[in-house]
Parts: C-alpha cells; structure tokens; sequence
C-alpha cells in the first residue's frame, strides 16, 4: 500500500564547511577559547496518520543546486532511524531538476508520526533552492493501538496481550515479533 503526503516548499540555507574547518584550525592555535559548530538545514517535516509495517521509503525532491555534490540529503523516522540518502561529495554536475532516494532502513519501523527530510548544502561559494520534496511508504496497513509497530489483532491472536513491542524475541529463534508479524508466525 502507498500513501503520499502533501508537497512542501522551502529554501535551502547555505552553510559553508570551509568556514568551519578554518574555525576548528583557529581553535587549535587558542585551546582556551569555546566554538559550537553546527549545521543548519533546510527541512521538510511529513506528518503520517496512516500505519502500516514498513517496507520500504522513497523521497522525491525538486531542487536546483548548480554543483550537487555539495548536498547531503537525510530522512529521520518517527522512531528517530536516520537514512543518508545522499552524502557530501565530489560530484561537480547540477543537481537536476527532480531526483528520487530510496531506503530501507526503515523497514518492519510503523509509519505513523512525523517524518523529517535534511537537505544540507555543505560547501561555500554555491547555493540552491530545495523547491519541493515529497515521500512515498510502503508497507502492510497494520492496527496499532498501543504504537508498538506490531499489528494489534496480530499481538493478541499470538501474543495474547499488548506488551510486547516489535524488536522483541523471546521465544530466541532469532526473529523478532515485527518479523514473525509480517510471515504470519509466532
């Protein structure tokens, strides 16, 4: 089953590495002094109502970036699962104009909750514009009442309670209940 969600639309803010590096070097030479780096992105935050196990994600970003190499793209889950869909590299050629990621690391993970996409640029000298991003989930609807990531009917049928949670294996045949769930096995 897939569910979109609404586009949204934001720029993307520049933060220059460079600078950073050269910080980090001035404070070498000062020990005594205090910096805090960080990295500011632009982001998309994707609120999910439906609940389904996981599959698989897929990101659709529209985005103009003359040297796309400069661009780290991230997707966090509900449950705080980071993907890197896209590191920092040495790509010289333009980001074009729409460009699709996918994962699974977010897979037997529910859906339901607030999805968050990072697009750093990480170089100076170049910037962009993020113009849209959209996500795709894949997986099995599932009821889950007590936001465990396990079907509820599926807990209760083979479980008989609710207090198990989906990385749970206690039966040690070295497949957690999200993974029984999914093959119909207890």
């Amino acid at each position: 089953m897939l569910f979109r969600s609404d586009m949204a639309r934001l720029p993307v803010v520049t933060v220059g590495r460079n600078d950073g590096n050269a910080l980090r070097a001035a404070m070498a030479t000062q020990p005594s002094g205090r910096v805090m780096l960080t990295l500011r992105s632009a982001e998309v935050a994707f609120d999910i109502a439906e609940t389904l196990s996981l599959d698989g994600v897929r990101v659709r970003l529209r985005a103009v970036h003359p040297r796309m190499g400069d661009l780290r793209v991230t997707l966090r889950s509900p449950r705080g699962t980071w993907s890197v869909l896209q590191r920092c590299g040495t790509t010289t050629s333009a980001q074009i104009d729409e460009w699709w990621y996918s994962s699974r690391r977010h897979v037997l993970e529910p859906s339901r909750g607030r999805w968050t996409l990072s697009v750093t640029d990480e170089a100076v000298g170049s910037t962009g514009r993020l113009l849209e991003a959209e996500i795709e989930l894949a997986g099995l609807p599932i009821e889950d009442g007590d936001d465990d990531g396990l079907d509820d009917r599926w807990e209760r049928a083979r479980l008989g309670t609710l207090i198990e949670s989906g990385a749970d294996d206690p039966d040690g045949d070295g497949l957690s209940h999200a993974v029984e769930a999914w093959l119909g096995t207890d």
